[in-house]
């Protein structure tokens, strides 16, 4: 399992437009204090959207010095609503955003390939959700602070699934257990079976006739 937390807008203290070069800025209305521009930031930073009393505010795109960037929705300088974040690395958050934090729902695709869908908190995984891993294995149930917590179903790329309850990303109760074995047989021979029966008592009714 993998805890993700990020902050979008680290960079949230004011950003007071004489510290920046401004480059293709153009005011909105008559209001002063209200600017939809790019702005080149002292720390190699770029933002390209409106800043309301030097804080990013509305719909706007950050691209840092790293590489990483955020488009989305920014209230007082930081990631607020709904956005989309692009690390350098691969990692990529769709979702819902909180005080520059992950926080609601939303889907994360990490570098390695894998991926989770569902709730956040505080940059966890958190609430009901599904992660699955690049190797095959799926949880899906409940989540706290970033590890499977509460009821959930664990699969595993081998066919084998355990159902039960979750303490801190451990099995601490099994509800039911099935073995890969067991699976194949119940979801790929039962039902092979049941069509070769169904075909023969076909076979046979022609014969009678």
């Amino acid at each position: 399992m993998h805890n993700y937390k990020f902050n979008i807008g680290a960079m949230g203290l004011k950003i007071w437009l004489v510290l920046a070069i401004l480059s293709t800025w153009s005011c909105a209305g008559e209001q002063s204090d209200e600017i939809s521009l790019t702005t080149f930031l002292p720390n190699g930073a770029k933002f390209k959207g409106k800043i309301v009393e030097g804080l990013f505010e509305g719909k706007g795109i950050l691209i840092e010095a790293t590489g990483d960037s955020y488009e989305g929705q920014f209230r007082n300088g930081v990631a607020n609503g709904v956005g989309v974040f692009k690390g350098h690395a691969g990692d990529r958050y769709e979702g819902e955003f909180k005080g520059g934090i992950c926080e609601g729902k939303g889907t994360l695709v990490l570098p390695s390939g894998d991926r989770y869908e569902g709730g956040f908190r505080d940059g966890h995984y958190d609430g009901i959700g599904i992660f699955k891993g690049h190797a095959g294995d799926q949880y899906e149930g409940e989540f706290k602070n970033g590890k499977y917590d509460g009821r959930g179903v664990l699969s595993f790329a081998s066919g084998s699934i355990v159902e039960g309850e979750f303490e801190a990303g451990k099995l601490i109760d099994v509800r039911k257990r099935t073995f890969a074995l067991f699976h194949k047989i119940s979801t790929v021979v039962l039902p092979l079976m049941l069509l070769v029966s169904v075909v023969l008592n076909v076979v046979l009714v022609f014969k009678r006739r």
